[in-house]
């Protein structure tokens, strides 16, 4: 199985363990804390994205902001 090749559609990696990732996504490495995070995850979802790339090292956590 290649892993990297992408899947039939082209718009997702298939992972080792069966499940698939969207190839395009929404990083949120150097967005600031805050409202202009929440609302960058935010319009990313409300334009179909469903791969966001988020890390407490960032410093920023949007998605608890989300959750509320």
């Amino acid at each position: 199985m290649n892993l990297n090749a992408a899947t039939s559609g082209g718009g997702a990696r298939l992972l080792a363990y069966g499940n698939q990732v969207p190839v395009l996504g929404l990083g949120v490495w150097q967005v600031p804390a805050g409202r202009a995070c929440v609302n960058a995850v935010r319009w990313a979802l409300d334009a179909g994205y469903r791969h966001i790339d988020t890390a407490q090292a960032y410093g920023n956590t949007p998605l608890e902001f989300l959750a509320a």
